[in-house]
């Protein structure tokens, strides 16, 4: 997610993304397996609904979900669940990343997405506050939507909402 490209190309608003049909759920599936150290992978279930596909740029969303998930496992306790969950809408497809940390308080909330800002939670934690921004501005551009679902003492849910491409359809 520290890739000065990425970041400068995204700065300027200058992203080139390649865009295939994708499985959410393989995708999710694969993000486990690759970003996750083997013994963290049982703190770690998918939900997923079945043929949940969109048209991304697989490399960036895979980039997204493993932010998520890798800030799910580093602010939570070393025993505490995490969860995906792969859902499907009518018009878009939403992936969320729920922990059972010590949440987010509303303030906080409203600038996590927002370049170089840090919750206080976060003090003594490596990171540079880019993470997030880059993850919003990856899904921005693939015309989405990012958030979160937090209070503090009852964990956080961080999300992200594609534009789905209907089962009928016939992908290029």
């Amino acid at each position: 997610m520290d890739d000065p490209l990425d970041l400068s190309q995204f700065d300027a608003e200058r992203v080139a993304l390649d865009l295939e049909p994708i499985d959410l759920m393989l995708l999710a599936d694969g993000v486990v397996e690759r970003a996750i150290a083997s013994s963290q992978r049982p703190r770690v279930t998918l939900i997923a609904s079945p043929s949940v596909v969109v048209m991304a740029d697989a490399a960036r969303i895979e980039r997204v979900l493993a932010n998520l998930l890798v800030n799910a496992l580093n602010y939570t306790m070393a025993h505490s669940s995490i969860y995906i969950v792969v859902e499907a809408y009518p018009d878009r497809a939403r992936v969320s990343v729920s922990d059972e940390g010590p949440g987010i308080s509303p303030e906080d909330a409203s600038f996590v997405f927002q370049k170089f800002r840090r919750a206080p939670t976060s003090q003594g934690r490596d990171g540079y506050g880019l993470g997030l921004d880059v993850s919003r501005k990856i899904i921005e551009a693939h015309g989405g939507r990012i958030g979160l679902d937090s209070r503090p003492g009852d964990g956080s849910q961080f999300y992200f909402e594609l534009p789905r491409i209907q089962p009928n359809m016939t992908a290029w």
